[in-house]
């Protein structure tokens, strides 16, 4: 499966990696397995500078300030609802995947999660906090 890659808003390259959307057995899936929704995410991360200014980018997706599923993780036991987006090395293109933060090596920096207050319930921030999501 060839993935195009697309220019976000700021002009930074993103390309879908594969083995997010054909149930690679060691990678978490995007669900539904969209291409241009990840590539949505990844524009919105960019556009309202969503990182830890590592060059990775974290996304979420609302609907009436609650947390959209994006994913499942690599065993399709747990629901994915945010995503982070990475490069491997840095002239490549930004490929992102959904994550669950109950996973140890997954922690998302407080600089991002206090920019989705104001879009997110307090139920929810309390949650990323103690990452139960």
């Amino acid at each position: 499966m060839e993935m195009p890659v697309n220019l976000t808003c700021n002009q930074k390259s993103h390309q879908c990696n594969p083995a997010h959307y054909n149930d690679h057995p060691q990678k978490s899936q995007w669900i539904p397995k969209d291409p241009q929704r990840e590539f949505m995410l990844f524009d919105a991360a960019d556009k309202e500078e969503w990182t830890d200014d590592t060059s990775d980018y974290w996304s979420i997706k609302t609907n009436n300030y609650n947390i959209e599923v994006l994913g499942t993780d690599k065993n399709r036991e747990k629901d994915c609802r945010i995503s982070r987006f990475r490069r491997d090395s840095e002239n490549a293109p930004w490929h992102g995947y959904p994550i669950t933060l109950t996973r140890k090596g997954e922690p998302l920096p407080k600089i991002v999660w206090k920019k989705w207050e104001p879009i997110v319930k307090r139920a929810w921030i309390k949650k990323i906090k103690n990452r139960e999501v």
